[in-house]
């Protein structure tokens, strides 16, 4: 994995559709990591559920460290995964299949906070309409440079490798 690769500047308006592509690919990772995550707590501390027939049992491992382990891998995934690895690397696992990086508009890269901005304006692009996106969507389809709301207040890019 290349840290902080050169980003080639000027290509914000042909990488869309690989945004699209890139964001299905980290949403399956963090949704297979979720899903591994609550069988095995479910199975580590529900598993008498397929013995007592009652369905409720399942529910009874999340009430303990299995709750917490969920609760702290929530947190992670949801408010971390991206900031981290784009402001570690500069792309998400997703980002970097498709051979896209974040980077700052002038070039440079994409710093802790750029990132943090980036990805809590997210929920702005997520939220108040249907489908889900849609206002992060317009912005891009609106923006010079195909910007999110989370770009253009961090001041940062989604652009292809040099």
């Amino acid at each position: 994995m290349e840290r902080h690769p050169e980003p080639a500047l000027g290509t914000a308006d042909k990488v869309t559709f690989q945004r699209i592509l890139a964001y299905l690919v980290d949403g399956t990772i963090v949704g297979g990591v979720f899903g591994f995550v609550y069988l095995f707590v479910g199975l580590l501390g529900g598993g008498s559920m397929l013995l007592s027939g009652d369905p409720t049992a399942a529910f009874d491992a999340f009430t303990g460290i299995g709750g917490v382990l969920f609760l702290l891998l929530f947190l992670f995934a949801f408010l971390l995964y991206k900031p981290l690895f784009e402001a570690a690397i500069g792309y998400t696992p997703g980002k970097g299949v498709f051979g896209l990086v974040v980077a700052k508009a002038d070039g440079g890269r994409c710093t802790p906070g750029a990132a943090v901005i980036r990805h809590l304006l997210r929920i702005i692009d997520f939220l108040f309409v249907y489908p889900p996106y849609a206002i992060g969507l317009f912005s891009i389809g609106l923006t010079e440079d195909k910007q999110r709301l989370g770009d253009l207040a961090a001041n940062t890019v989604v652009v292809k490798r040099a």
